[in-house]
């Protein structure tokens, strides 16, 4: 044990201990700025996000040394993502190129401590959350009038043309929009409608309509596995609270009406939604996605105890050829799309089973916190329904290493698990 500092009188202690008060000062309101500001930073790009994440989680550490403890390594979640992550390192080591696979597990530790950040240090402040919640809720009502104007005019607000009749971009580079407002939004209806609990059926019928637009201009994207993960989503959420399942399944019901009809009327929706996933399923080990998950599984067995390695599925096609052109045959895949097998084929049954531990405590603490007498019980379940739209078993979805998916991904880990428990003011130095 380290020995205590030596004080050469009383004004040196005082000294050391208000810097220190300072310095975690600085790191709090540095830290808290940058979470707030996060929801914007990812419509400017991948990286300025991605930094800001970073640095929130080494600032998690300072804090942690300035005061605020250590006493959140002991969270069972955290040492599984722990030592799920010390086994990437491992594991990297037999990967088809060793390389490729440490350029994504060195660096997957910030994932974990910024979603740690969240739960024992950034949300515990109810401040900060709802102050989070509005620059998010301003971000969303921003993306969904960039897309509507996109989709009217064929190019949006900042300059950027739709890559297609069909698919929108919004204010990203590509076609992503729809993912993105399915996997932030369902946090802000369920806030919606924590707020409105006491305020009658008329508050609730306007957060649904609210849910149903988003919805709406999901399916305008394109993207269908957004939008049915957006719905299963909703779904959980009406399930899940008493107070909204009336007026949302009223809604709901109205609302699948009414997109059902947009779709037949609109021919360029249609082929999207209709022929292509009617095709898609039409022989469909033969078809891409069949192909992509027999790939996932031949790859798993080339290396079935650790894995082919972190970004090291694109190295076991045949071809370089990842652009959709040509006989579906011919196409390479950079991940598996679906999480599962990713984590099986990229790290083997021991990644597979680690990952079920982890994902399974962190839903045995979240659930802990389920109590629909809360005020905010609305909010909890749909930030929980936003985590369990990654982990849909029978659903497509983007890589669980790469930076834009998994920063979404452990935000929404980091916001479940925080709005599970109770929030106090902000811990102090």
């Amino acid at each position: 044990m380290a020995e205590p500092t030596a004080y050469a009188d009383s004004a040196d202690f005082v000294q050391d201990q208000t810097s220190g008060r300072m310095g975690a000062t600085v790191l709090d309101r540095c830290a808290h700025g940058l979470l707030i500001i996060l929801p914007l930073l990812f419509i400017i790009g991948r990286a300025p996000a991605d930094i800001a994440i970073s640095l929130i989680a080494v600032m998690f550490l300072l804090r942690s040394a300035l005061g605020l403890g250590w006493s959140w390594l002991k969270t069972p979640w955290l040492r599984a993502a722990l030592l799920f992550w010390g086994y990437l390192l491992v594991a990297s080591a037999f990967a088809i190129s060793p390389e490729d696979s440490y350029s994504r597990a060195l660096p997957f530790l910030r994932f974990v401590l910024f979603a740690a950040a969240l739960q024992h240090w950034l949300f515990v402040d109810n401040k900060t959350l709802q102050r989070f919640l509005l620059c998010l809720a301003f971000t969303v009502g921003f993306v969904l009038l960039d897309c509507l104007y996109q989709y009217v005019t064929g190019i949006d607000i900042l300059g950027r043309t739709a890559q297609g009749p069909s698919r929108l971009t919004g204010p990203f580079a590509n076609d992503v929009v729809g993912t993105f407002l399915a996997k932030v939004s369902l946090p802000l209806v369920g806030w919606w409608f924590a707020w409105s609990a006491k305020r009658g059926h008329l508050s609730w019928s306007v957060g649904g309509l609210l849910a149903l637009f988003i919805g709406l201009v999901i399916l305008l994207s394109g993207e269908r596995t957004a939008l049915v993960s957006y719905g299963m989503g909703l779904g959980f959420l009406v399930l899940s609270v008493r107070t909204v399942r009336l007026p949302l399944t009223v809604i709901g019901l109205a609302g699948l009406i009414g997109l059902g009809s947009i779709i037949a009327q609109d021919d360029d929706l249609h082929e999207r939604f209709v022929s292509v996933t009617v095709s898609d399923f039409q022989d469909f080990w033969n078809n891409r996605y069949g192909i992509i998950f027999v790939r996932a599984i031949e790859a798993w067995e080339r290396s079935p105890v650790t894995g082919v390695g972190l970004k090291n599925f694109r190295l076991t096609c045949e071809t370089d050829n990842f652009r959709h052109a040509g006989p579906v045959e011919t196409w390479c895949f950079t991940h598996p799309h679906t999480p599962y097998l990713e984590v099986l084929s990229e790290t083997g049954v021991i990644g597979l089973v680690l990952f079920l531990v982890l994902i399974a405590l962190i839903l045995k603490d979240i659930i802990a916190g389920w109590k629909p007498s809360r005020p905010d019980f609305p909010l909890v379940a749909a930030s929980t329904a936003a985590l369990i739209m990654f982990l849909w078993p029978i659903m497509v979805s983007k890589s669980l290493f790469a930076n834009w998916n998994a920063m979404l991904l452990w935000w929404a880990i980091g916001l479940a698990l925080a709005v599970a428990l109770p929030r106090q003011s902000r811990p102090q130095a």
